[in-house]
């Protein structure tokens, strides 16, 4: 379910990348990548990927 939704919330606001990490009491319980960390070269995301989030933190 979770799954579809973020498929979704993608392909409207034309995101080619995104991790997730769902914690409960500090342990994880979801941690998923969905989308290309290269579309160029067709390389998956995945959940050790290093975002550069410049000024957005």
């Amino acid at each position: 379910m979770i799954d579809d939704c973020i498929q979704n919330l993608m392909a409207e606001m034309h995101i080619p990348e995104m991790s997730i990490a769902v914690v409960e009491a500090e342990e994880p319980v979801l941690i998923q990548s969905y989308g290309f960390a290269n579309i160029e070269h067709s390389i998956p995301a995945t959940e050790r990927r290093v975002y550069e989030i410049a000024s957005i933190g």
